[in-house]
């Protein structure tokens, strides 16, 4: 069985501008603040999210009369000399994560009290963990002359 996706009132208002590519992405940003900000005039807590290259914006109400109320006003209002429509819609909103807060009152940071410096065995770890390099025995010259000697006496 398929989950339906659970959807909200929204008012979505279009014809608001041309998408110009020139624009950086912070105006649209702005733009989806200042309608919010319009929005929470007016309506509980609006979800609102710009379309920029569409020239639309959705605002997501608490309620359906919450949205009828602001597509009431917004219906043939202007936006930056532009004569806007606005239409009720059911749509799926979209995650908003909010950002994980810093904590806040009297910071502490503790630092290890051994800090390894290169040589020797890490700190902490004791000697039952074996060698610290495993691989072949280092070259000796001495004990490599006496095999020498060994095999060609053989």
């Amino acid at each position: 069985v398929k989950a339906k996706p659970k959807v909200h009132p929204c008012v979505e208002i279009s014809n608001l501008w041309e998408y110009d590519p020139s624009k950086p992405m912070a105006w649209f940003a702005e733009m989806q603040e200042v309608i919010r900000k319009h929005a929470a005039e007016h309506v509980a807590s609006p979800f609102v999210k710009v379309e920029p290259s569409e020239g639309t914006a959705t605002i997501w109400t608490k309620g359906a009369q919450d949205a009828m109320k602001f597509a009431g006003m917004m219906h043939k209002s202007f936006f930056f000399g532009r004569k806007i429509a606005a239409s009720l819609c059911r749509k799926e909103k979209p995650i908003f994560e909010e950002m994980a807060k810093a904590p806040t009152g009297e910071l502490t940071m503790q630092l290890p009290t051994e800090v390894w410096d290169g040589s020797g065995p890490l700190p902490g770890a004791g000697a039952a963990q074996g060698p610290a390099i495993v691989g072949p025995a280092p070259f000796d010259p001495a004990a490599a002359a006496a095999e020498a000697e060994a095999a060609a006496a053989a």
